[in-house]
C-alpha cells in the first residue's frame, strides 16, 4: 500500500519545478527545521486549506502547481506541495498518511481507506513530522490530533505502519 501510494505521489510530482519558489522561501534558512518552519508559514500564509473530495481527488493529491494555481488544497495536496518545496531545497520528505480516529486499524493489512489525514515526514536520525494543516503549531511538533498514531510513510520501502512522535507531557 505504502509503495502504491508512493509512485501515485510522484506521479503528481513528475515534471514539477518549485526550486525558484523554494529557494525564494528558504531565503538564508541553514537548517531543514529553519527551511521547514518557513515552508510551513508560506503555505499558512498563501494557501487556504480546503478539502475537496470527489472522485480521484479523495485519494490523489493535487499536482503541486495546480495546488500553487487555484491557492488552495486539502491535507494530502498541501503535504505534497511541502514535500516538492523541501525536496527543492535538498531535503527528503515524504507524505505520511495516518488516522486521527482512535479506532483500531488493521496494522497487518491496511488500506488506503483506512487513513483520513495526510502529513510531511523528514526522515533522519531525528525524524521531523510536520503537518502543514496545522499553522502555529511549531516545526518538529505535531498537533494533539496527529500525535501517537499509525502513520504509513510512503517512501516505497516501509513495511510496518509508524507511530507519530507524542509530546513529552509537562510536569511539575
Amino acid at each position: 500500500v505504502g509503495a502504491g501510494y508512493a509512485a501515485l505521489a510522484e506521479g503528481q510530482l513528475a515534471g514539477t519545478d518549485v526550486r525558484d519558489l523554494a529557494r525564494r522561501i528558504a531565503g538564508t534558512a541553514r537548517t531543514r527545521e529553519d527551511a521547514a518552519e518557513r515552508v510551513l508559514a508560506f503555505v499558512a500564509d498563501r494557501l487556504r486549506y480546503t478539502g475537496l473530495q470527489f472522485g480521484q481527488s479523495s485519494l490523489v493529491p493535487a499536482a503541486p502547481a495546480e495546488v500553487l494555481r487555484r491557492s488552495y488544497g486539502d491535507c494530502k495536496d498541501l503535504s505534497l506541495l511541502v514535500v516538492a518545496l523541501l525536496r527543492s531545497l535538498g531535503h527528503e520528505a515524504h507524505l505520511a498518511l495516518l488516522r486521527t480516529r482512535w479506532d483500531t486499524i488493521s496494522q497487518d493489512l491496511p488500506g488506503v481507506g483506512e487513513f483520513d489525514h495526510a502529513i510531511v515526514v523528514l526522515p533522519g536520525r531525528r525524524s521531523l513530522w510536520l503537518d502543514p494543516t496545522a499553522p502555529g503549531i511549531p516545526v518538529g511538533q505535531l498537533p494533539p490530533s496527529d500525535q501517537g498514531r499509525l502513520a504509513l510513510v510512503t517512501d516505497g520501502r516501509a513495511k510496518a505502519l509508524t507511530r507519530t512522535p507524542e509530546s513529552a507531557s509537562a510536569g511539575p
